[in-house]
């Protein structure tokens, strides 16, 4: 089945597209990867397992940390662009806001529903407070597994029949393991249909949207450099009445109503849609190799952007606790560009895995297929401007 693919990013070479290919294919060697065709049973039983097999007890009892503490700070552009007066050092941002938003101005609902949590920071913000913010601030259970999700944003569309496979199987998985989620965070695409289908099912675990602070609709609400330059520290914490008053665009996306916490993640004034994702990926790395707990990332249809994810996901550093990933091939665009460039190679595994020339050789003479190499072209071409999942 084909799916449309959206993405914000242009149209990559035929060059980088290769350069991206192989790289992504040598990492088939390292042997903790995993890599699968969508089968409800086989996923997510598979993930249950692996949880299972590498969840450790994590100490408990810790003492609940005042975010304030965390010395977390918005972009130095987005905090005058180093113009601070003499109130900050050269390339210092001003100190990030925090606190909850509720999603809706009607009294009574906000009180059948607890209100999202949500912290600003800036893209070079260490992982390890940003960390400490949901674990010792924020006081979330120690997750047995990170689920990451990622793809398509605008022009989403899945056949119904997958749509109820994909978001029950990532239903069970969370609720079975006692997960953190992880997606984009505003309200379109993958990341509006998983943290509904969780809401749906009533899985009381944590959904953390990572999502741009520059490209938030209404931004202003959660940080202001003007109005919030004088508050101090004792002005970082406040409550968002947030509601939905603009169509979502190439140019902003509202935050999803769903979500439990928001890391609203700052790139300065001149960022663009997919700033946030190599701070996203630091993040659960931190996390998993920290905590010791398996780390999956959820691929449905998607474009270059969650094609470079996919990408830096599996080739990132040299850290032995790898990453899964599992590939909804029939949802299209990324997904199925990813799994058909796999396919034959992992038909030889086993002989591929004993000899990197030989897995090198194989990869080389598969980008060389002018038929595979326009299939993924098209599988990979953006449709418009967009948010990244």
């Amino acid at each position: 089945m084909s799916g449309k693919q959206v993405s914000h990013r242009d149209s990559e070479r035929n060059d980088e597209e290769a350069k991206n290919g192989r790289t992504l294919s040598r990492t088939l060697s390292n042997g903790s990867k995993a890599v699968r065709d969508k089968s409800s049973s086989l996923i997510w039983g598979d993930i249950t397992a692996k949880v299972n097999d590498a969840h450790s007890s994590v100490a408990k009892g810790r003492e609940s940390l005042p975010v304030s503490g965390l010395n977390i700070r918005m972009h130095h552009s987005t905090s005058g662009n180093d113009s601070t007066g003499g109130c900050l050092s050269e390339g210092q941002g001003l100190p990030a806001t925090f606190g909850k938003v509720t999603f809706t101005q009607d009294l009574e609902r906000q009180k059948q529903k607890q209100p999202a949590r949500f912290a600003c920071m800036s893209s070079d913000t260490d992982p390890e407070p940003v960390m400490r913010l949901l674990l010792e601030s924020w006081e979330l259970k120690p997750p047995s597994v990170i689920i990451s999700v990622t793809g398509s944003a605008a022009d989403f569309a899945l056949d119904s029949s997958l749509e109820q496979i994909v978001t029950q199987g990532i239903a069970r998985a969370a609720r079975a393991t006692d997960a953190w989620t992880f997606t984009g965070g505003t309200d379109t695409g993958v990341m509006k249909l998983v943290a509904g289908a969780l809401a749906k099912a009533n899985v009381v675990t944590p959904i953390v949207g990572v999502a741009p602070y520059q490209q938030i609709t209404d931004k202003q609400r959660f940080f202001d450099a003007d109005r919030d330059r004088n508050r101090g520290a004792s002005g970082q914490e406040r409550k968002v009445h947030y509601v939905k008053r603009a169509q979502n665009s190439a140019a902003s996306s509202a935050l999803d109503s769903q979500h439990t916490h928001f890391l609203l993640v700052d790139s300065g004034i001149d960022s663009t849609w997919g700033s946030e994702i190599k701070f996203r990926g630091k993040v659960e790395e931190t996390i998993s190799e920290d905590l010791r707990v398996p780390r999956v990332l959820v691929v449905i249809q998607g474009g270059p952007g969650t094609f470079r994810t996919v990408k830096d996901t599996l080739t990132h550093g040299d850290r032995q606790s790898g990453c899964h990933v599992v590939l909804v091939k029939e949802s299209g665009g990324c997904a199925q560009a990813v799994a058909e460039f796999v396919e034959p190679l992992l038909k030889q595994k086993s002989k591929l895995l004993c000899d990197p020339k030989l897995l090198e050789d194989a990869v080389d003479e598969r980008l060389k297929d002018a038929e595979f190499r326009d299939r993924l072209k098209v599988r990979l071409r953006p449709s418009s401007a967009c948010p990244p999942a």
